[in-house]
């Protein structure tokens, strides 16, 4: 049984207990939910043994990847490719025109989540910059983050501001403090380990985002621009926000949603 279905199956039956709470005494459901999920683990859920690396080409040129001296392939210019490694050490070497672009020997380990493969991202000569972000459904105009306008634009799932929200420093600060966590922008570096992002790089199915679930909703991993990355890593310095601060973060959010390609499946 995959780790994926045993936590859906465990969060089902949490789910349908806490639905049926207020009916009825619920604690000896959520104690059998307990000892199920417990028992999961070890008979269905095995531990994994292996992580996903994706190699992202920032270069302005193709890059040949070599793993513990294999040739790992080629990848083109703006392009990624994932791999498939045994958890443990591994030496990454990158070429470009036969010129070492990257030469590191990584740890890759499952950390505090064993039944959960393990997601790395190496952008060889560090030009990208990432941001993990929630996606909603909803249009959005372009605003001045926006530089390609022909991409799909999504909004987030938060309501509308209220006219008096200036007036109300709680409000700002909770409205910003919200956007901090729906949307994760990785410090600028070559090579780390993903937090939570369900789809990487390549276009993201439209059919995820219908579903309305505010906790469920499918995040992403995706390229910003500098300024959008400056701009989410800054925020969270932040601790008395002033309504400039939410405006300047609120686009620059809006900006990384935007960001993510959607595949019409029409």
């Amino acid at each position: 049984m995959q780790p994926r279905l045993c936590l859906k199956l465990g969060q089902s039956f949490l789910t349908r207990c806490n639905d049926s709470f207020k009916k009825m005494n619920c604690r000896p459901l959520l104690s059998a939910a307990v000892v199920a999920m417990l028992l999961l683990a070890p008979l269905g859920c095995k531990e994994v043994s292996e992580a996903f690396v994706h190699i992202d080409n920032g270069h302005h040129a193709a890059i040949a990847v070599y793993v513990d001296d294999v040739f790992a392939g080629e990848i083109s210019p703006g392009h990624s490719r994932r791999l498939t490694l045994p958890l443990g050490e591994h030496h990454f070497r990158v070429l470009s025109a036969g010129q070492p672009v990257y030469d590191t020997i990584h740890h890759l380990d499952s950390g505090n989540r064993p039944y959960r493969t393990p997601v790395y991202v190496l952008n060889p000569d560090g030009n990208n910059r990432y941001c993990e972000v929630e996606m909603a459904t909803n249009a959005f105009e372009p605003d001045a983050f926006s530089a390609d306008h022909s991409k799909v634009t999504l909004v987030n799932h938060w309501p509308e501001r209220e006219p008096d929200l200036t007036s109300d420093d709680r409000t700002i600060r909770a409205r910003y403090q919200r956007l901090t966590q729906h949307a994760i922008a990785h410090p600028q570096r070559p090579f780390f380990k993903i937090k939570r992002a369900d789809f990487f790089f390549g276009p993201l199915p439209s059919a995820v985002l219908s579903n309305d679930d505010l906790f469920n909703s499918p995040s992403a991993l995706t390229r910003v621009s500098a300024r959008v990355h400056k701009t989410i890593i800054d925020a969270k310095e932040i601790e008395s926000p002033s309504e400039q601060d939410l405006e300047r973060l609120e686009k620059a959010v809006n900006a990384a949603v935007r960001s993510v390609p959607i595949r019409s499946e029409h």
